[in-house]
C-alpha cells in the first residue's frame, strides 16, 4: 500500500499536485498536458510517494543463519572468505495506478559492522514470486544487471539512496508492477553491511517515487463511440486494464446500460442534442432490468482527490440523482424540464488504491455522464 510522504521530499522532488479545471459549462473540454497527454493522463505537477518494502529476506551460503529468513530486524550483506556470502532481497508492489515516473530512489538505512567503508551494489531481479520466509541460497531469484551502487561508511547508521528511475520505468513499460532488488557486496570484504529491514520498528527500506500528479477524465458512452477530446472512454466493461491507459471499469458488466441520446433510434428519427457531446452520453447505475446497481472504480495512487461529476439525460428527467464517491454523497439533485443535468464537486481521500463511485440508496434511475478526477494536496 502506498503512502503519500508528509516529510520533506528527497532531492529533486516536489510534493505539489495541481488541480485541473472543468470546462463542462462552456461546452468545451480541456486537453491534458504532460508526458501522457494523448492518453488523457495529466503530467502537470508532481507528487512524491513512498512504498515500503512488501517483502525482504537474506539468502546466505554456509550454516550460520541466526534466525529464519525474512524475520530478521537487520538484512546482512557480506562477501567473506571466513563467513561466506549473504545477499539481501527487497520487493516493492507499485500498484496499478502509476504509469509514469519522474524520479525513483531506493532508500535503505544502513551501517557497517566494523569501521571502514564498503560498496553496496543494487541489482535488478526479474522474478518477483519469491517467498521471504522460504528464501535460501539454493532458490534465490536470478539477478540481471547492476542498477546502481552506494558507498556505506562507518558504524553509525544513516540513510543511503540509489537512483532506480530508469529500471522502474522499464518494469512499468513491461507491465510488471512488482519490483525486486538484490543488495550485494561490491567486493570481497571481512566487513558486513547491516540494513534495517521491514521487520524493524522504523527506518524500513522504501522506494520513493516522484510521479506526475494523477488526473483523468472519463466519458461514459456505448461501445464504438468516441469520447470528447481529452477524455478516456468507458463502454461499460468490467474493471481491468484499458488499451487507452489506466485500470478502471465496473464491478459487473454494464455494457447493456450505456446510452447515446444523439444517436437516432430509427431511420426517420433524429437524435437529441445536449449542451455538449459530454452531456449526450451516459451510463445507468440503476435500471429496472437489473436488481442491483454496480460500482465503478479506477486505480489511483492513495491520496486526496477532487472529483467532479456530471449526471443527466437529454431525453428523460424522471431520475433522482444521488452518487457516492468513496462512500460519501458526492452528487445529488432532481432534474426537471428546464434543468436536465446536475454537476457537483467532492473532495475525497483514497486509502485502498481505487477510487469508487456508486449509487446512493436515496437515488432512483441514477446515471452518470462523466467524471473528472484530479489529485490535490492534503
Amino acid at each position: 500500500m502506498e503512502d503519500t510522504l508528509r516529510r520533506p521530499p528527497v532531492a529533486g522532488c516536489e510534493a505539489r499536485p495541481t488541480a485541473g479545471r472543468s470546462l463542462w459549462r462552456s461546452g468545451r473540454t480541456a486537453l491534458f498536458t504532460g508526458l501522457l497527454a494523448a492518453l488523457a493522463w495529466s503530467g502537470r505537477g508532481a507528487v512524491l510517494s513512498v512504498w515500503p518494502a512488501a517483502a525482504n529476506a537474506c539468502a546466505r551460503t554456509g550454516t550460520a543463519v541466526p534466525t529464519a529468513s525474512g524475520a530478521e530486524a537487520l538484512l546482512e550483506v557480506r562477501s567473506s572468505s571466513a563467513l561466506g556470502t549473504s545477499e539481501g532481497y527487497l520487493r516493492f508492489d507499485v500498484g496499478e495506478a502509476v504509469s509514469s515516473v519522474d524520479t525513483a530512489r531506493l532508500r535503505v538505512y544502513a551501517r557497517l559492522a566494523e569501521p571502514g567503508s564498503a560498496k553496496l551494489l543494487v541489482r535488478s531481479v526479474s522474478a518477483s514470486a519469491w517467498d521471504e520466509k522460504g528464501l535460501s541460497w539454493n532458490n534465490k531469484p536470478d539477478q540481471d544487471v547492476t542498477v546502481g551502487s552506494v558507498e556505506v561508511v562507518g558504524i553509525s547508521a544513516a540513510w543511503y539512496e540509489v537512483d532506480v528511475a530508469q529500471h522502474l520505468r522499464s518494469e512499468l513499460a513491461a507491465g510488471r508492477r512488482r519490483c525486486t532488488f538484490a543488495l550485494v557486496m561490491g567486493e570481497a570484504s571481512e566487513n558486513r553491511i547491516l540494513i534495517a529491514s521491514r521487520e524493524g520498528a522504523e527506518r524500513r527500506p522504501e522506494l520513493a517515487v516522484a510521479r506526475p500528479a494523477f488526473a483523468a477524465k472519463i466519458s461514459f458512452l456505448p461501445g464504438g463511440g468516441s469520447p470528447p477530446a481529452g477524455y478516456l472512454p468507458d463502454h461499460g466493461k468490467p474493471y481491468g486494464p484499458r488499451p487507452q491507459g489506466g485500470y478502471y471499469g465496473w464491478s459487473a458488466d454494464n455494457t447493456d446500460f450505456m446510452r447515446d441520446r444523439a444517436k437516432p433510434k430509427g431511420p426517420n428519427e433524429k437524435g437529441l442534442k445536449g449542451p455538449s457531446r459530454l452531456h449526450e452520453t451516459f451510463a445507468y447505475f440503476e435500471h429496472t432490468r437489473r436488481p442491483k446497481a454496480p460500482q465503478w472504480e479506477i486505480a489511483v495512487p492513495n491520496g486526496a482527490y477532487r472529483v467532479r461529476l456530471l449526471s443527466g439525460d437529454a431525453q428523460s428527467y424522471d431520475s433522482v440523482f444521488a452518487v457516492d464517491a468513496e462512500s460519501a454523497l458526492a452528487l445529488e439533485g432532481i432534474p426537471d424540464k428546464n434543468k436536465r443535468w446536475v454537476e457537483s464537486v467532492k473532495d475525497v481521500v483514497v486509502k485502498d488504491g481505487r477510487l469508487t463511485l456508486s449509487s446512493n440508496p436515496t437515488g432512483s434511475k441514477n446515471k452518470i455522464n462523466a467524471v473528472e478526477i484530479t489529485e490535490v494536496a492534503r
